[in-house]
């Protein structure tokens, strides 16, 4: 007993000297209201795991927010705002918060529908007909406010949304003028969820159109003064350069501030002391004076999608998106720039949230630092005692492959058919969903009569609808799949497949007859013969190479910075390579009789089959003529 209290001693005085490390080292200078928690050997655990975190994986800084009920406000800086100059990162100091900013017109939006300047369910036509926008499905389905902020527009989510500016002065009016192409539905408003920076946005400017003020400046009249946000702006703080948190690249670069065309999605600067108090707006509206507590519950569900009427729970929200810890709700939104990772988390009935914000991207760091977090809280674990009952016969036919049909990017489209695709199996009390190539398992299971599945936290997750395009589809989360014939999913996937490897073959192939021709012309070597099908499926090849090359040696933010000149070439490229190929199909066509009919001719050949039939592939996806950028 006397050696467990003498460890006991010693573990409390070692804990004790490493939080004063801590707080005169890289983390120095913090609002830890260490008075009020000066006992809490759990809150100095924390403080010194998270920088041990932020050491290990070299995170120059990270910020760290926590509110509970009844406490003082933790809010900690950790590693340096600034490496260059050593600066160590406080609570004071500017972090970039990425989509965590769509909190922000969402919140306007129920703040002009509070006084009757708008309703959720008004058309969007209406209410703001400046906005240009196409939607085939008007007359049944057309594009509501409520559908900006639920991501259920329809619209696309482009790589040009994402054009980073040169500065603040460009106005929303003008940001939507940069690629108008993105507002276009791709099926029913209101039926299918896909996540998109355009729809909050376009929520931002409606704000504007209503009451006459540019949306950053109505923000911070009636978001950040009402709840003393000091700290916080959209556009690029004047003090960014005396307390930004600079972000950096993972080849430790740094950022500097990137000026976002999609503001009102995504521009977010605030210290951790500020980002305390947007969670207790959230945690405790009813004392805030800017959202009421109806309004807030409105934010934490989604009401426009094919699942709600069938009673499911999404893991989406208005302008919201929700993570599920030990069967726990927490709400909020994540968010990400370059060299920058952050989340926001708020559980209502438990009365906790928390925010994390990191000056450098990286997946292993963040959900460590989350889930040191998690375990701090002691969120309990969600237990489910509802009996789990046979399958209902609704689901008696639910086995098969199915491939998912609202996905965010249309460019992605082709990769996304299969990468996203599932085998659904029934077994007698469970529904499995398995992703085909490759990933984790999840089974939800009968409750009750309902043709309703739920997880094993008792959520209400899986049901069959009947989408207006599709006819029979099978949701999950938001998630809307249509049942695929194998054959005809192994059939496209074996043969886009192959048709890759050979058109990368081929690339080979083209490198080895520039090296013959030289060899030949060094050596005074009569030429091949020159067939024109054989240049062409070779040009084919090399312009593959070409569209290529910035996407394998260029970061994801330097293509982003020089889509100047990567758009064009992808565009160029794109209509030039479907050309070539048929071209070389033609005249092989109209030679092949004339051919010898050797080894390397049917190799060729079967480079030129290939060309085609990714060429249609590029044709059936609309990835002809491809505008990256605006």
């Amino acid at each position: 007993m006397k050696r467990m209290k003498l460890i006991n001693h010693i573990k409390t005085i070692s804990i004790t000297m490493a939080t004063a490390l801590l707080l005169t080292g890289p983390c120095a200078n913090a609002n830890v209201n260490l008075d009020h928690n000066e006992g809490d050997n759990r809150l100095s655990q924390l403080l010194t795991d998270i920088e041990q975190v932020r050491t290990v994986h070299n995170i120059p800084a990270i910020g760290v927010a926590i509110v509970q009920q009844g406490q003082s406000p933790i809010t900690q800086g950790f590693g340096y705002a600034n490496k260059e100059t050593n600066e160590l990162a406080t609570d004071r100091h500017l972090f970039r918060f990425g989509s965590v900013t769509k909190l922000l017109p969402g919140i306007a939006i129920l703040q002009l529908q509070s006084k009757g300047l708008l309703a959720l369910d008004d058309r969007l036509k209406d209410i703001a007909p400046s906005i240009q926008f196409k939607n085939k499905w008007h007359k049944t389905h057309p594009i509501q406010v409520q559908h900006l902020l639920e991501h259920t527009t329809g619209w696309d989510s482009h790589v040009a949304e994402q054009k980073a500016l040169n500065d603040d002065s460009i106005s929303l009016e003008q940001v939507l003028t940069l690629y108008p192409e993105s507002r276009t539905s791709r099926w029913a408003p209101g039926t299918r969820v896909a996540y998109s920076n355009t729809g909050p946005t376009v929520a931002a400017r409606v704000v504007e159109v209503l009451t006459g003020m540019r949306f950053s400046d109505y923000v911070n009249e009636y978001i950040f003064s009402p709840l003393s946000m000091k700290n916080s702006s959209l556009l690029k703080p004047k003090n960014w350069n005396e307390l930004g948190a600079i972000p950096y690249l993972n080849n430790n670069l740094p950022v500097g501030y990137e000026y976002m065309a999609t503001r009102p999605a995504s521009s977010l600067t605030a210290s951790m002391q500020d980002i305390s108090k947007l969670l207790m707006l959230f945690l405790q509206p009813e004392q805030s004076g800017v959202l009421s507590p109806a309004s807030v519950s409105r934010m934490q569900k989604i009401e426009t999608e094919l699942g709600v009427s069938l009673g499911l729970k999404s893991f989406k929200g208005f302008s919201h998106s929700k993570d599920i810890i030990k069967g726990q709700t927490l709400y909020g939104h994540n968010g990400g720039l370059p060299g920058v990772v952050s989340t926001f988390r708020y559980q209502p009935q438990l009365q906790v949230g928390f925010a994390i914000a990191m000056t450098k991207q990286n997946g292993p760091a963040y959900r460590k630092v989350k889930e040191l977090i998690t375990e701090y809280l002691q969120l309990p674990e969600k237990v489910n005692h509802e009996p789990n009952l046979p399958l209902s016969y609704h689901f008696s036919n639910a086995s098969g492959l199915y491939t998912q049909l609202n996905t965010s990017m249309s460019l992605g489209d082709i990769v996304a058919y299969f990468s996203n695709a599932v085998i659904v199996t029934t077994h007698k009390e469970q529904l499995s969903f398995k992703w085909l190539l490759g990933g984790y398992q999840l089974n939800y299971f009968q409750q009750d009569e309902q043709p309703i599945l739920y997880n094993k936290y008792g959520a209400a997750q899986v049901a069959f609808a009947e989408d207006p395009i599709a006819g029979n589809v099978l949701v999950r989360n938001s998630k809307i799949y249509k049942k695929t014939p194998a054959w005809v999913f192994y059939a496209k996937l074996v043969s886009l497949a192959l048709s890759v490897i050979i058109v990368l073959s081929s690339v080979l192939c083209l490198v080895c007859s520039l090296l013959v021709s030289v060899v030949k012309k060094l050596l005074g070597k009569p030429k091949s013969a020159f067939i024109i099908w054989k240049a062409l499926a070779l040009s084919a090849s090399f312009i593959v190479t070409l569209t290529a090359l910035p996407f394998i040696l260029l970061s994801d933010y330097m293509l982003l910075n020089n889509m100047s000149w990567v758009s064009p070439l992808v565009q160029v490229c794109s209509i030039l390579y479907p050309l070539f190929g048929f071209a070389a199909a033609a005249f092989c066509l109209c030679q092949w009789k004339k051919s010898i009919k050797s080894f390397i001719n049917y190799y060729l050949a079967s480079i030129v089959a290939s060309h085609c039939f990714l060429s249609l592939f590029l044709i059936g996806y609309k990835l002809i003529g491809v505008q990256l950028a605006s």
